[in-house]
């Protein structure tokens, strides 16, 4: 952290108007930052000074911590406020000021910090920042609007807000950026659709299937299969056959995921043979699961893959179907080397006697 962006958080800190700091439960706090005389009022977020602080010491310090704070942020486990699991001398006000950190920002300085450090440097910075943004009260047309911000990195930023808080009524707008946009941005507008889970994208998100961005594509696909919705399954099918291998993975694994899917797409069938053995396994993973009597054959051509998942998985399914023709196949998987698969394979053999071929 240069110490003109110091300088310039601490202006902007002392500009927000605190009372008191109480030293129990202050995180630590660069010199300049303590020498301004800020002090804090309770929130019932983090407050202005602490989130400072931490943009600083996440900027400055080792870059993995930052990553894992950033997807740590806004996950806990209730037992934790009552220090389940902490060693026996942990401060206690470390607690305490963790848990804080959860809290909604409702303090308008505080929510100005967060917007300008939307275009910080670095780009683990900002997406805490986005993040603690798009969880606070500040209105939803105001991150609407930055998504026509002049700058790329603030647009994308906006669009990552509104997908952490689930902003609603944003959806217009997203799609909007969706098609006016390319690569990161575009990209985070997808994701952020995705977040919403609101079925009415659909239709935007399968023309995104289409954009000159895989990236893009990518992160429609992946939109699509949270939405779950079964409409897009000639779209994803059709993008299984996409000259980037990340959107084929993309698109194979979202038709797993598809509500109310009973059979599996002729496209996702002739993945399973593909000479890309990721995206066979993830082909083959969705096929089996769905447990459809038409892929018996399919199935059983499954059962000998260098997969150890896919065999389990396959010899769930040849039990459920309850064919006679699965009987051979299962039979050689209980000599299979991995005891999960042997298993799968012996209750498998123990339905199709008990309830008798389905054939």
């Amino acid at each position: 952290m240069s110490p003109v962006r110091v300088g310039l958080a601490a202006a902007a800190i002392a500009a927000m108007g605190w009372t008191t700091v109480s030293a129990l439960d202050r995180v630590t706090i660069p010199a300049s930052l303590q020498s301004s005389g800020i002090v804090r009022e309770q929130h019932p977020g983090p407050d202005s000074l602490r989130v400072a602080s931490l943009l600083i010491a996440l900027d400055k310090g080792d870059p993995l911590i930052c990553e894992v704070f950033a997807d740590r942020m806004g996950n806990s486990w209730w037992g934790r406020a009552s220090r389940i699991g902490d060693f026996g001398d942990a401060a206690a006000n470390q607690r305490a000021a963790q848990d804080s950190l959860s809290g909604r920002i409702e303090h308008a300085g505080t929510i100005q910090l967060l917007t300008a450090s939307l275009s910080h440097g670095n780009p683990c910075v900002r997406r805490v920042a986005a993040r603690w943004l798009g969880r606070s009260s500040v209105a939803t047309s105001r991150l609407t609007g930055l998504l026509d911000d002049p700058s790329a990195t603030v647009r994308e930023a906006a669009a990552y807000a509104i997908g952490s808080g689930e902003k609603r009524q944003t959806r217009v707008a997203l799609e909007a950026m969706l098609a006016r946009r390319g690569g990161a941005e575009a990209a985070m507008a997808a994701w952020a659709l995705a977040e919403e889970d609101d079925s009415a994208s659909v239709p935007a998100l399968q023309r995104a299937l289409r954009h000159a961005d895989a990236p893009v594509r990518r992160a429609a696909a992946y939109a699509l299969g949270e939405i779950a919705d079964l409409r897009a399954l000639d779209a994803l099918s059709a993008a299984l056959r996409d000259a980037d291998a990340e959107v084929r993975y993309a698109s194979a694994h979202a038709i797993g995921e598809l509500d109310d899917l009973e059979h599996p797409p002729a496209a996702l069938l002739e993945a399973c043979r593909s000479s890309d053995r990721k995206l066979a396994r993830i082909a083959a993973m969705t096929v089996a699961e769905l447990h459809d009597p038409a892929t018996l054959d399919v199935l059983i051509a499954l059962a000998d893959m260098d997969d150890r998942d896919v065999r389990v998985h396959v010899a769930e399914a040849l039990g459920e179907i309850g064919s006679l023709k699965a009987n051979a196949p299962l039979l050689r998987m209980l000599q299979d080397q991995d005891a999960e698969v042997r298993r799968a394979a012996a209750e498998a053999l123990g339905e199709l006697r008990e309830n008798g071929s389905r054939d």
